[in-house]
């Protein structure tokens, strides 16, 4: 144990190192009494927090990369590298960066943490998500950021940009490029950083994946700045040349006239904290004013039941007639998969095929079967269930399917406009029932190659497919957004 804090009745306390410099345990307080302990902390993990029964204070310790740092009483105690920490005393909440000098204050009675809590509980309620829009300073929107996500729960969250600036630990991280890693998974959380980059795929498809009550947090410059500002995304399709972007430009405009948009700048200023709250004050007013006595829940309702019920006849009928499920994102093709999947199994089929391009892609997938088969499974794991009767789901990669051309009754392809054609074709001739179901609004960026060219191969190989397709959204309320036209949902007017 090493001392790191020696102030009689102001903090006291003891640490353990770990790896890296980190620390695997930590107890502080007035006369030693254990204010809070962990016992392993890592990048990113956060403290519990533990109330003090003698003094009644308490505390947090939150640790980034190496650097861990601890407010507890009067004194501020720490070494780190970029570390971000926070912690409470009597009624307030102070955050500290690196420069040792407070960024923001901000309590969880705070006016701008109220308003979102708040928004998301009317948000959840409605069964609809929200584009949070932050306009200007990138460090300003991190630091408010920083400052705010503590306070919001989040079963899955995700930053789109560079790990090193996330502004909480407990995100995952992608890059704009790996954005279609993403698809036919769940979010409540998306903080996007525009100025790391904007493909239209990738925002189009993140978005598709929040669930009711989520918040699309999209760091970005003025919308009067967006025709000029160069996107790191436009030296991929090589527009970085140009001087303006009318694309870009239109969607300011759509954006700027969209009621349901919440714009903010966090330029840090008095004035502008009341304009923050303002505007989620705003929003979530109107919420309010529309509440509707039943809350909104999720469920597949009748369309997926008749879809489930397809996939079943299609699973136990003649050979070559592939079955091909198309929808919009939050359809529920990726649960209905799942069920059909369990009822072939519990109706007799011994083996039952998953491909898709992840396995993570297939979570959802995997966690409906595994619902439907309850005390009929013997065992599972991340990638195959197996019932009592010795019959399986079993996921495999598209490429190590074709290599291993495993015997199965059906195979089921996810996402399958993100796999190429060709390997499509293969999939489609190597088994005698496969189905497939994908969006093919062009979100994967092969949604193209989907619709027109796999469509043809169909046709010639597989005169008799059958085609279903899926309306009403079971992530989010039917009539949360209402998209005017196909260019306005392209230029992602609304989010789903």
């Amino acid at each position: 144990m090493q001392q790191i804090a020696n102030t009689p009745g102001q903090g006291r306390g003891f640490a353990t190192a770990g790896d890296r410099g980190n620390y695997r345990m930590f107890k502080a307080g007035a006369d030693n009494v254990p204010l809070l302990i962990s016992q392993k902390l890592g990048q990113g993990d956060l403290c519990r927090w533990i109330r003090q029964g003698r003094c009644g204070s308490v505390g947090l310790m939150l640790v980034i990369g190496n650097g861990w740092l601890l407010w507890h009483g009067a004194i501020v105690i720490g070494n780190w590298s970029r570390a971000q920490a926070c912690s409470i005393m009597a009624s307030s909440f102070f955050i500290f960066s690196s420069s040792r000098a407070p960024f923001m204050t901000s309590t969880p009675d705070s006016p701008s943490t109220r308003a979102l809590q708040l928004l998301r509980a009317e948000l959840r309620h409605a069964g609809e998500r929200r584009l949070v829009l932050f306009e200007g300073s990138r460090s300003a929107a991190l630091n408010w950021l920083s400052a705010e996500l503590p306070f919001l729960s989040a079963n899955q969250g995700l930053w789109v940009s560079t790990k090193a600036d996330s502004p909480l630990p407990a995100l995952h991280v992608a890059t704009p490029a790996q954005a279609r890693t993403w698809l036919g998974r769940e979010l409540d959380l998306l903080v996007w950083d525009g100025f790391s980059g904007n493909p239209p795929d990738g925002l189009a498809a993140l978005a598709g994946t929040l669930t009711a009550g989520g918040l699309w947090f999209w760091l970005m410059p003025p919308l009067v700045q967006w025709a000029t500002f160069a996107d790191p995304d436009y030296a991929r399709t090589g527009l970085d040349q140009a001087s303006e972007h009318p694309f870009a430009g239109r969607l300011a405009k759509i954006l700027c006239d969209a009621p349901d948009v919440i714009r903010l700048d966090v330029s840090g200023d008095e004035r502008a904290s009341a304009t923050i709250n303002s505007e989620l004050g705003r929003v979530q007013g109107e919420l309010s004013r529309r509440r509707l006595a039943t809350a909104f829940c999720v469920s597949g309702g009748p369309e997926q039941d008749q879809l489930v019920q397809a996939l079943v006849r299609f699973g136990l009928g003649r050979r070559r007639r592939p079955l091909v499920v198309t929808a919009d994102r939050g359809r529920g093709k990726s649960a209905a998969l799942g069920l059909a999947a369990a009822e072939l199994l519990l109706q007799g089929r011994q083996r039952v095929l998953l491909t898709a391009p992840s396995a993570k892609q297939v979570s959802t997938v995997m966690a409906h079967a595994r619902e439907r088969l309850g005390a009929q499974l013997q065992s599972q794991s991340a990638t195959e269930l197996t019932t009592t009767s010795g019959a399986s789901l079993t996921f495999l990669l598209p490429q190590q399917l074709l290599a291993d051309k495993p015997a199965a009754e059906i195979v089921m392809v996810d996402e399958a406009a993100a796999i190429a054609a060709p390997l499509l074709q293969r999939i489609l001739l190597g088994w005698p029932r496969v189905a497939f179901a994908t969006t093919v609004h062009g979100y994967e960026g092969a949604g193209r190659g989907f619709a027109v060219r796999f469509r043809e191969q169909l046709d010639q190989h597989t005169p008799h497919w059958q085609e279903r397709t899926l309306s009403q959204p079971v992530r989010w309320a039917a009539g949360e957004l209402h998209p005017p036209d196909a260019e306005d949902r392209a230029t992602g007017k609304w989010l789903g």
